[in-house]
């Protein structure tokens, strides 16, 4: 049965630096956990292919992201003369998540074991043999980092006459 928990927290501010020209920051963090816990009975695929014995599988999953966003604008609807007009925005982000993920698959519990009593009694399950190996717990972290650059800029004459660089 999974179990997921999540938390997300983000904010901004903006600020007008100058007649025509904002600054706007953007920060998110977000946590998601997930535990899973399962117990396949002697009649499960899963039991069946371990000498028809129970087996409890146990796994946690935690994603953590940061991201952070910052823009500079400049904006002029009447640059040099009522009839031209300017646009300009400049930006960065940043964004880094890390994956954490942890799992183990206990086997060979004694028939007849219930699912409460396997899994708050994990040493219950039969020492590996040759036949039958305990596998080891597995675990991992992946982080992944983004960087982005990115920039506009709008010129407008007379609303008729176009010009758009990015």
């Amino acid at each position: 049965k999974p179990y997921i928990t999540q938390l997300n927290v983000n904010g901004y501010f903006a600020v007008e630096l100058a007649k025509h020209l904002s600054f706007r920051s953007q920060v998110a963090y977000n946590v998601t956990t997930t535990n899973n816990r399962s117990f396949d009975d002697t009649l499960t695929n899963n039991a069946k292919s371990y000498n028809k014995q129970p087996v409890v599988s146990l796994s946690n999953n935690e994603v953590i992201q940061v991201v952070n966003s910052n823009v500079l604008s400049y904006t002029n609807p009447s640059f040099l003369g009522t009839k031209h007009s300017l646009t300009a925005l400049f930006g960065q982000e940043t964004q880094k998540t890390t994956t954490t993920a942890n799992s183990q698959v206990v086997r060979c519990f004694p028939v007849g074991v219930s699912a409460d009593r396997a899994f708050n009694n994990l040493q219950l399950a039969a020492a590996s043999t040759t036949a039958y190996p305990q596998l080891p717990p597995v675990s991992s972290q992946v982080p992944v980092t983004l960087a982005s650059f990115f920039t506009t800029v709008d010129y407008n004459y007379g609303h008729r006459y176009y010009a758009k660089v990015t």
